[in-house]
């Protein structure tokens, strides 16, 4: 078994302030790291990838540019369902490629903490904790009166069968960032929340109490700039982010109820809560 799926959104590929350091990074930490198999889910055609792209990945996974990050990850989920391959694969690191970190084995560094800490479903380096909204947010899910919030940058599934088969993720129609990429991620930790609950969301800072990971967070960086991180998303202590503000999604006919999928019947988008994790 190759134990961990690195599935990355094929996108910007050298066309960003790194060049190409992401994908010769992922190449060589793979080719050294046998339970690690690299998979790009191209939102770009093939003849718009560099070749040494092509020469150096053989599950590059073209598709249209619909859903931006969360429809790649959505993508690789249900095919692998599809071909009834989810047996290969214990965890998924889902991740952009205009990331990069000075720690070459980041990858390690979640899937030790998956390893250790069997009750966890999803986790990331630093994340963010907001009061809960319980006329949206199921309180019995997420006690505590907050929810655990995730960055979507870099994060890792536990894919369990149950994860499998109550996939969280989404592909909203279009390719606009604000309008399908930000409202993605609302709607994805919603169902999140309301499915599995914030007890299954860890983040490795918050977690481990290791004020060296702190520097960590730090040395990522995305896009054009240093990944920022809030006093309160990487604080050790729980300090409270405001209530996640839902206006654009609902304004999108999106409905969002306690212990239950997002929808929009507009869009067609309506899953149901098939169990428990």
């Amino acid at each position: 078994m190759t134990e961990v799926a690195i599935v990355t959104t094929g996108g910007y590929y050298y066309n960003w302030q790194g060049g190409s350091a992401f994908y010769d990074w992922l190449n060589n930490f793979c080719t050294n790291n046998s339970k690690y198999t690299p998979h790009v889910i191209s939102w770009r055609p093939e003849s718009s990838v560099p070749e040494k792209v092509k020469s150096d990945f053989k599950n590059i996974h073209y598709r249209p540019n619909n859903g931006c990050d969360w429809g790649c990850y959505n993508y690789f989920v249900e095919s692998i369902k599809k071909n009834d391959i989810e047996n290969q694969y214990r965890y998924a690191i889902f991740c952009h490629d205009d990331i990069l970190s000075a720690e070459y084995d980041w990858p390690t560094y979640l899937f030790d903490f998956m390893e250790k800490n069997k009750d966890i479903l999803l986790s990331c380096f630093a994340g963010s904790y907001h009061e809960i909204d319980v006329s949206k947010t199921s309180a019995e899910l997420n006690p505590g009166g907050f929810v655990k919030g995730f960055t979507s940058m870099c994060f890792i599934v536990r894919l369990t069968e149950n994860f499998l088969e109550n996939n969280p993720f989404i592909t909203i129609p279009g390719f606009d960032q604000d309008l399908v990429g930000d409202s993605g991620c609302a709607v994805v930790q919603h169902n999140i929340w309301n499915t599995f609950g914030s007890e299954k969301i860890a983040s490795i800072f918050h977690s481990s109490k290791d004020h060296n990971v702190l520097n960590f967070v730090h040395c990522f960086k995305r896009g054009r700039s240093v990944r920022v991180f809030t006093e309160e998303n990487i604080s050790s202590e729980h300090k409270l982010a405001p209530v996640l503000n839902y206006n654009q999604v609902i304004n999108q006919g999106w409905t969002l109820k306690p212990g239950q999928f997002a929808e929009n019947s507009s869009l067609g988008i309506n899953k149901d809560f098939s169990g428990e994790i």
